[in-house]
């Protein structure tokens, strides 16, 4: 039997992650969700028993993808699990593209062979504006291959 998962919304995420990840993880999760609001992607607030996620949407014409999630742990998970799957991100090359600009993310290091996988980056190391910005902007650019691969 598979653990037992209920939406909830925003605040309810917000007040958890607070709580499990102090204020300023909380304002790097806050700036994720924003950024996502900007990039118009749907939010997907999930309660577990002992965790709550935040994964933002995009809508393609091949269906809807996860490109990350902000877990309660105090972790972000890179999706390639689910987006190796499908164009872009089908192609080794993307993900060696992607992987790259990962590890251009000041204080991230993601080997090449977890870009099949789940790769992680710890939201602390995102406390860091500049990390923060570079992790935005390489996450718009997933997004923008996703939705251009659809089009």
């Amino acid at each position: 039997m598979s653990p037992k998962q209920e939406k909830i919304d925003e605040e309810a995420y917000l007040k958890e992650m607070l709580q499990r990840l102090g204020a300023e993880g909380c304002g790097v999760t806050k700036r994720i969700i924003e950024w996502a609001r900007q990039q118009k992607l749907g939010p997907t607030f999930n309660k577990w028993e002992k965790s709550v996620s935040f994964i933002p949407t995009v809508e393609t014409a091949g269906g809807l993808r996860y490109p990350l999630s902000v877990q309660s742990g105090g972790d972000i998970w890179v999706q390639m699990r689910w987006l190796r799957e499908s164009a872009p991100f089908s192609d080794e090359g993307k993900r060696k593209e992607l992987c790259v600009r990962l590890n251009g993310i000041p204080g991230v290091q993601v080997p090449q062979e977890r870009m099949t996988g789940f790769p992680r980056i710890l939201l602390q190391t995102l406390h860091d504006e500049a990390a923060l910005k570079a992790f935005l902007d390489t996450m718009t650019w997933v997004v923008a291959e996703l939705r251009a691969t659809a089009a």
